[in-house]
């Protein structure tokens, strides 16, 4: 049976997964925002990881930590959460059936939504 969780519940689910992804992913945003200002500043990207832990720690590697968390839990939250409410309740309310015209509707909402709060 295709049940609704609720709005709520998709956007805690799409708020953590949004928070996890960016937390594990921080070193790498770190790395990849410093290469963009300075390419000069590591021999290579790979090279750029060890040096990084070496010169700074895990400090280093993890600045920028809470506004790229919080970041990324307001993307997915606008993302995830919304195209699947906003599906939900295209297909329910508006009695639209599932297939293309249904997802590039909810595709449009969620755009805005994203852009919105992104």
């Amino acid at each position: 049976p295709d049940c609704d969780a609720g709005l709520l519940v998709k956007a805690a689910a799409a708020s953590a997964t949004g928070s996890l992804g960016a937390l594990v992913s921080n070193p790498l945003d770190v790395v990849k925002v410093r290469l963009l200002a300075d390419s000069t500043r590591y021999s290579s990207t790979i090279g750029a990881y060890p040096r990084l832990m070496i010169d700074e720690g895990m400090a280093g590697a993890f600045r920028g930590l809470v506004p790229n968390v919080l970041r990324g839990a307001f993307i997915a939250v606008g993302e995830v959460a919304c195209y699947d409410h906003s599906k939900h309740v295209l297909r329910d309310f508006l009695e639209l059936q599932e297939g293309f015209f249904l997802h590039a509707c909810a595709s449009l909402v969620t755009g805005v939504c994203a852009t919105t709060v992104a």
